[in-house]
């Protein structure tokens, strides 16, 4: 479960993500404003104070926000101006122990739902053992549970 964790807290979770409903492709996005950790910008490396990978200047300050289409889905990122600078989620990893470890309690409605979209990404010198880099665990009410894994 550690090493489980572990892939799991290389997760970047850029919000807004968007959930494919039904058969007629209906977008609608799972507002994770009131979520976000940090934000695209970091003006200072290595300070604990986040701003993507709390590695300064290299960041993702220049990441459009709005509505964006990647891979044919629709995406709303959030400006940092009406979010307070939250622009995304970053969750834990082994050079970043400081960042939160995971994301819970998200309310989706998964009888609406056929498909979740992520607009994900990854950082630093992540691990790759047979291509997985990281993973999704998604909690249902009646306790079971999805893993999903993500490859490059």
């Amino acid at each position: 479960m550690k090493s489980a964790i572990r892939l799991l807290l290389f997760l970047i979770l850029v919000l807004n993500t968007f959930l494919l409903w039904g058969s007629t492709t209906e977008f609608f996005p799972l507002d994770l404003r009131k979520l976000a950790t940090t934000g695209f910008q970091d003006s200072v490396a290595n300070d604990y104070m986040g701003g993507w990978f709390d590695e300064g200047n290299n960041d993702l300050r220049i990441f459009p926000s709005g509505r964006r289409i990647f891979a044919g889905v629709p995406f709303d990122i959030i400006d940092p101006i009406a979010n307070a600078g939250a622009t995304c989620i970053v969750l834990r990893s082994v050079r970043r122990p400081y960042f939160p470890e995971a994301l819970r309690k998200i309310p989706v409605n998964l009888e609406q739902v056929d498909f979740l979209h992520f607009l994900h990404t990854g950082g630093g010198n992540m691990p790759t053992p047979h291509g997985r880099v990281y993973h999704w665990i998604i909690h249902y009410e009646d306790e079971t549970r999805a893993e999903i894994p993500v490859r490059w």
